[in-house]
């Protein structure tokens, strides 16, 4: 039955991650639409490539950023050129973390295929293929709890500790994979050490010294930049609606049960309670950040998690036939479910662009032209402030123009109005997004318009700076 269990899990594994890839290549550049997070974590990325330093200007970010952590920047900086290839990589860290979790689930000899089946189906929910096609930090992480559940399973303590503490460095959220992994590794103890564990550690360790000194040596910035960050952040009161409190309860109680199998020695009571725990923290963390892309980390994988520790403290991986069977079935229905929930449901305004792939491109593509041909008529320097919600930035930095000078100024490095020649702005079809952009645009007629194709993007360049946010 356990191979009959496995193979049902791989099965729906390999599919779930295969629609995965489906939804991610039909929605390209249209699920989520161009982020303006792109363009702030995009850009150290690139200058730490072309100029071997994590400060970016084209962000209007001279010294750096300082209100996340570099390690995002760093992991994507050999691929940041491609936002295609950076929105890929969250693809497949996704995957890699179902993967890792269903392989230490197997092992412990928990309910596979019901944790295949959880895994189709979470691949396939909204916010885990928003997540996945869009260049943020929330994939990266997960996959990195992954491989350290992955270790966790082997109770190889000290690697998977090493693994958890590299979390933290691509996102602050890490630090729940990396509190739930200490809390295990110091209840459970007994482990194993494999050859080089500690090497690992001390590499991690060393990463982390060179954040540290990073930060240290911009004191100052550090200070404004967080101080912002926890400003927005307390404007927001915390939410936990009834689907999540029920989640955490599940994922606190089966956590003390996964604790209280310490004295029988059950093999899967260390996993169980990382993935519980993990859980937990996750549906916490989403509560008190209240930031739009940890919900998927609150809901849908918090959810996941849970239906891992279940599979490990419950009888599942004992079931019959029928049970594999039924866990299939269920899996398919589930993905379905999921399916046509993304292909329905608008989430921030947008939807997959099924059969719209290549409509930004090309109309990044004339931006670019149109730019092009104003440079050409200029005879002095001029800067081009990008609109702090557009997502065109990417496509513009680091291009060798004449006499132009493109910079988007985020909400923590703002541009003067007196160093503005000429404001660029991208709208969309989101209404809260162009709302707030036509809100802001300068007063007269833009020196440039343009309109895709399909009527989806526009863009504008006004003389002069933006109106105040």
């Amino acid at each position: 039955m356990h191979i009959r269990g496995r193979a049902v899990a791989v099965g729906l594994l390999v599919a779930g991650a295969a629609t995965a890839a489906l939804l991610h290549w039909w929605a390209e550049f249209s699920f989520p639409l161009p982020w303006v997070d792109e363009a702030h974590f995009l850009a150290p990325a690139r200058s730490l490539v072309a100029r071997g330093t994590l400060a970016a200007p084209q962000i209007g970010a001279a010294r750096g950023i300082f209100w996340m952590p570099d390690g995002y920047s760093v992991l994507v900086a050999p691929i940041a050129g491609s936002i295609t290839a950076v929105r890929a990589l969250s693809l497949v860290a996704a995957v890699a973390f179902v993967a890792c979790l269903l392989i230490a689930v197997d092992r412990a000899e928990g309910g596979a295929a019901w944790v295949g089946a959880a895994a189709a189906a979470w691949l396939v929910a909204p916010r885990v293929v928003l997540m996945s096609n869009v260049a943020r930090m929330e994939a990266p992480v997960l996959a990195l709890a992954g491989v350290a559940l992955l270790l966790v399973g082997r109770r190889r303590w000290v690697a998977a500790l090493a693994v958890a503490a590299l979390a933290p460095l691509v996102h602050p959220v890490g630090v729940v994979v990396l509190a739930a992994v200490a809390a295990c590794a110091a209840w459970f103890r007994n482990g194993r050490r494999g050859r080089g564990d500690w090497l690992l550690l001390g590499t991690v360790g060393v990463a982390w010294a060179a954040e540290a000194a990073w930060f240290a040596g911009h004191a100052d910035l550090v200070s404004q930049h967080l101080a912002f960050q926890l400003q927005r952040k307390a404007g927001r009161p915390p939410s936990l609606p009834w689907t999540r409190t029920l989640l955490l309860a599940v994922a606190v109680a089966g956590g003390l049960e996964a604790a209280r199998r310490r004295r029988q020695c059950s093999a899967g009571a260390p996993l169980a309670a990382t993935c519980l725990l993990m859980a937990a923290g996750f549906v916490l963390v989403t509560a008190v950040g209240n930031e739009l892309w940890y919900e998927v980390l609150g809901g849908a994988t918090a959810g996941l998690l849970v239906a891992g520790g279940a599979a490990l403290l419950l009888p599942l991986g004992r079931l019959r036939a029928g049970g594999t069977v039924l866990a299939g079935i269920a899996g398919i229905a589930l993905a379905a479910a999921g399916i046509t929930a993304t292909l329905t449901t608008p989430l921030y305004g947008m939807t997959p662009g099924i059969g719209r792939t290549g409509e930004w491109q090309q109309f990044a593509a004339e931006a670019v032209v149109a730019l092009d041909r104003l440079d050409r008529q200029l005879d002095a320097p001029a800067t081009v402030v990008v609109h702090r919600l557009s997502g065109i930035g990417p496509w513009l930095y680091d291009r060798q123009w004449r006499h132009l000078r493109v910079v988007q100024p985020t909400p923590v490095t703002p541009v003067s109005a007196a160093s503005t020649d000429y404001a660029l702005a991208t709208l969309d079809q989101r209404p809260l997004t162009r709302a707030v952009v036509e809100a802001e645009l300068p007063v007269g007629e833009p020196v440039i318009q343009l309109r895709s194709d399909q009527g989806t993007f526009y863009l504008r360049v006004y003389r002069g700076s933006f109106r105040g946010p």
